[in-house]
């Protein structure tokens, strides 16, 4: 490839997150190029100098079968997420319906408690009844 590598391929590949079953065949293998190409997405890496005609086949339905296994697990991890955020949103739903009962029932509570302390108070009596009343209750 004039004026492009592999690597710059893979590099574009990586950058437009395309997932693509990359096998990576190259004339100038070392150790560096081979851990790039595998960062940047390659599935496998084949030196020119070790390719074979005859094992190739095997290469290329190894790395079809793990591109499908992976993609897989990504379809079952999103079903997962979608699964957990039903979940979230059902406990956001009882979290909210829940604060409302208790609300309510606070609120009746309060209102009861309200009701009651007023009827066990002592009426109160006008004139001079309500002052011997007074009178009665300092005096006890």
């Amino acid at each position: 490839m004039p004026g492009k590598t592999g690597l710059n391929v893979l590099q574009w590949l990586h950058e437009q997150k395309l997932d693509l079953p990359v096998i990576m065949l190259t004339g100038a293998g070392s150790e560096n190029i081979t851990v790039e190409a595998m960062k940047l997405g390659a599935y496998d890496y084949i030196r020119k100098d070790q390719f074979d005609i005859e094992h190739f086949p095997i290469v290329v339905n190894g790395v079809y079968e793990r591109f499908l296994f992976k993609k897989e697990h990504r379809e079952l991890d999103a079903r997962e997420r979608q699964r957990n955020l039903a979940s979230l949103e059902l406990l956001k739903n009882s979290i909210s319906s829940f604060s409302q009962i208790a609300s309510t029932a606070l609120t009746t509570i309060a209102l009861l408690t309200d009701e009651s302390e007023r009827l066990l108070q002592p009426p109160r009596l006008s004139g001079r009844e309500g002052a011997f009343q007074e009178i009665f209750s300092e005096n006890a």
